[in-house]
């Protein structure tokens, strides 16, 4: 019931408050500008790379990538924490290039294993 009274009472003061607030800010007052300007203008967002980095299909191509993301950041392209973000990806991409080697040479080993039991040869 009190919440209610002064949500209502607030209420019909706000259009004030924020005339008011509005005006010290352009006033001067720098943390009521802030403040506004904080709810006025959306957070900015991650900024696209402009860099092109090769494919990675070998553990040769990630290191290709990873001197490209490493020279970009050294003479200022791209900042530390956006070349450190690149390697991440890079890194999770030669990962997945392992796994996937890792599932082709253990589908060869079963294929030979198949081939040998057909012969009936031990291993």
């Amino acid at each position: 019931m009190i919440r209610n009274v002064i949500l209502e009472a607030v209420e019909d003061l706000s259009p004030g408050l924020v005339r008011k607030g509005a005006q010290m800010a352009m006033d001067g007052d720098s943390g009521l500008l802030t403040w506004f300007l904080s709810r006025l203008i959306p957070p900015a967002r991650e900024r696209l790379i402009p860099l092109k980095l090769p494919p990675v299909n070998t553990a040769a191509d990630a290191l290709d990538a990873l001197n490209a993301i490493a020279a970009e950041v050294s003479v200022g392209e791209i900042s530390p924490s956006e070349g450190a973000a690149l390697a991440g990806l890079v890194s999770q991409q030669l990962r997945a290039v392992e796994v996937s080697d890792l599932m082709d040479k253990v589908e060869r080993l079963r294929e030979s294993l198949e081939e040998m039991e057909a012969r009936h040869v031990r291993p």
